[in-house]
């Protein structure tokens, strides 16, 4: 199941949604959603999935 998680970071602030597996962050929850339920069913990630996860500058 998706996690749903409260960044504050930056620009990045707001409400975002995690995938269990791999622990990427999405803006969208059906991306993360999507993201999990590949994770889950090959073990592997998926890059046309993970090009959408939210990328934090240090």
């Amino acid at each position: 199941m998706v996690k749903i998680v409260k960044l504050e970071h930056k620009e990045e602030t707001g409400t975002y949604y995690m995938c269990e597996e791999c622990g990427l962050i999405y803006a969208e929850i059906s991306i993360a959603k999507c993201c999990e339920d590949w994770c889950r069913n090959h073990k592997s990630c998926n890059l046309e999935i993970t090009r959408n996860a939210i990328k934090f500058e240090g």
